[in-house]
């Protein structure tokens, strides 16, 4: 069934569901994969910090794959093939004809996401980048986009937790696995897993896909928690231009939960000078607990003692 219609036939059903919830079974979290793939899970489970080599292996694995099983399981086969892809990308192109829109506007919004991917962006850029220069059409697809589950938008957040829907925003994909989807499709590339496993061994693009992989997984975290899809993370810039990539920001009762996080995949993370807020920086293998600095595979897969529900 499409994904679009299963959402909206939720929505026309007010006061017709019971007390139950809506659930949302997204890609795998990178906790889930090893439990999926792992004959070492449970001892890595019952002693984390001294298997931290073990979790940064099969997170190398984790960006290779994705977190949709089917995939996974061809990555194991070691046939992850150029069909793999066209299978997602008629997914995309279908749903999209489904909902009345051209297949070709979507990709335009699509490339110009994958092109600003970890940094900010408007429609209006997008729409003067485009053919559709329209800024509230760009605003239709990206929401259409949002509706099937392949792109989210995140929204900025100021030092008093206040919204900023009007400003720049960042646009992720649900799993990682979808920009490639959309990077094979926008530039035409045969044998695209070859092309993968070489630009992943560039330190700028590998980053990229691994703050992709942080925000779905902290996405996954805290709709599992119960909390809705929308507008619980939020990226925080200051007037001096200073970032924090992800700002987990979750109420229950009269309780504000915030849960700051900055990822810098690097070799030796140092912490930020933010005097609003005090982030958890995630880096590539440097593990400072006393500076507040984990590497990500770490933070992914003990993720819930981290991020505050």
């Amino acid at each position: 069934s499409s994904s679009l219609n299963l959402k909206k036939s939720a929505e026309r059903l007010p006061g017709r569901k019971g007390k139950g919830k809506t659930c949302y079974f997204l890609p795998l979290s990178f906790r889930e994969f090893v439990f999926l793939i792992s004959p070492k899970a449970k001892e890595v489970e019952q002693n984390p910090l001294t298997s931290i080599s073990t979790l940064t292996a099969l997170f190398k694995q984790y960006v290779e794959a994705s977190g949709f099983p089917q995939i996974i399981n061809d990555y194991f086969e070691n046939k992850i093939d150029d069909s793999r892809y066209d299978i997602y990308k008629d997914w995309i192109e279908g749903e999209v004809t489904k909902a009345k829109r051209s297949p070709n506007y979507a990709y335009q919004v699509l490339s110009r996401v994958l092109e600003s991917r970890s940094s900010q962006l408007n429609w209006e850029s997008i729409a003067q980048s485009s053919t559709i220069k329209s800024h509230t059409t760009i605003a239709d697809y990206i929401d259409l986009l949002d509706s099937l589950f392949i792109v989210k938008v995140v929204n900025q957040i100021e030092n008093n937790l206040k919204i900023r829907p009007a400003r720049n925003k960042k646009v992720y994909f649900f799993d990682h696995f979808l920009g490639s989807v959309v990077e094979k499709s926008v530039l035409k590339i045969n044998n695209y897993s070859e092309y993968y496993q070489q630009k992943i061994k560039e330190s700028e693009y590998f980053s990229k896909v691994v703050e992709n992989i942080v925000f779905s997984n902290l996405l996954k975290h805290v709709v599992n928690k119960g909390y809705s899809l929308n507008d619980t993370i939020f990226f925080w810039r200051s007037k001096t231009q200073q970032e924090i990539d992800f700002m987990v920001y979750l109420r229950t009762g009269p309780k504000k939960l915030v849960t700051p996080i900055e990822v810098k995949y690097r070799n030796q993370a140092e912490r930020s000078n933010f005097k609003s807020f005090q982030p958890i920086i995630l880096s590539k293998d440097t593990y400072a607990p006393e500076k507040n600095i984990l590497p990500v595979p770490l933070f992914l897969f003990k993720i819930e003692q981290y991020v505050k529900t």
